[in-house]
């Protein structure tokens, strides 16, 4: 009867310990959808309002047709050439990029989520994530979400995720990273930008941030990407040595600041 006691109570501490542990009960952090009527925007945006990229440059890694591209090159869809050529892309992906929401519903990516924690010193808030037919990756500062392109979800031949995590913890690093920026400057915190520059230099930290935060932190070891611009890849060796001697993230964002503004 004992013995019997003993093993009914080895048992039942598992499961009382899973009990109490209630991170199986909460939402994902990241979750994620399908909009066309939201990537016409933010495509046309990422079209004409970046740094250092070209609209050429932007149709070329979008996958814009040239003729489409021609039509937009002044920035403005007069005729809904790009609507319409988006409208036509999404009927033809639609298996295809639900296919690919179907197998992220069951991926939570959480254990990114708790090594971004890490990095900020706070948790991670909820984001969601786009899958987009085109824009190769966005993030919205303040907006709590950022997106994807769905084909780089996983690799037909190996069935491998890891650009897709790759690229999902960059966005998010670079919106999140732009968000304590926000905060670090209204308590000031930040050595004072002034407000002519203050979106180049907040974008730059955020970028690099994201550049760091995936290829050289202790917590993700994604593959060496270069870094797509080229006044920041100026930067990048400088950028290193700051994050190599840094005390805190807070720290080599204040020096990165200095850096840029």
């Amino acid at each position: 009867m004992k013995m019997q006691a003993k093993k009914l109570f080895l048992f039942l501490i598992p499961l009382f310990l899973f009990a109490c542990d209630d991170r199986h009960d909460q939402p994902p952090v990241f979750s994620f959808y399908i909009s066309q009527e939201e990537e016409y925007p933010n495509l046309m945006r990422m079209m004409c309002d970046n740094f250092d990229v070209s609209v050429a440059e932007r149709a070329l890694q979008y996958n814009i047709p040239y003729d489409i591209y021609k039509k937009i090159e002044n920035c403005k869809d007069d005729d809904g050439a790009l609507k319409k050529f988006l409208a036509e892309s999404y009927k033809d992906k639609y298996k295809a990029m639900h296919d690919v929401l179907s197998k992220l519903s069951r991926n939570g990516f959480s254990s990114d989520a708790e090594k971004l924690a890490k990095v900020f010193g706070y948790k991670i808030p909820k984001y969601r994530v786009r899958l987009d037919a085109h824009i190769g990756g966005t993030s919205n500062p303040g907006d709590g979400y950022v997106s994807l392109r769905y084909d780089q979800y996983d690799n037909q031949e190996t069935n491998d995720t890891t650009e897709f995590e790759h690229y999902l913890v960059w966005e998010v690093a670079l919106a999140e990273t732009w968000n304590h920026m926000d905060k670090m400057f209204a308590d000031g915190k930040l050595p004072p930008v002034s407000a002519d520059k203050r979106d180049y230099v907040f974008w730059g930290v955020s970028e690099m941030a994201a550049w760091m935060i995936t290829e050289h932190s202790n917590e993700f070891h994604f593959k060496q990407h270069e870094i797509q611009y080229p006044t920041l890849r100026a930067h990048k060796d400088e950028a290193v040595k700051l994050w190599e001697s840094k005390t805190g993230f807070d720290d080599w964002i204040i020096e990165m600041v200095k850096m840029l503004k």
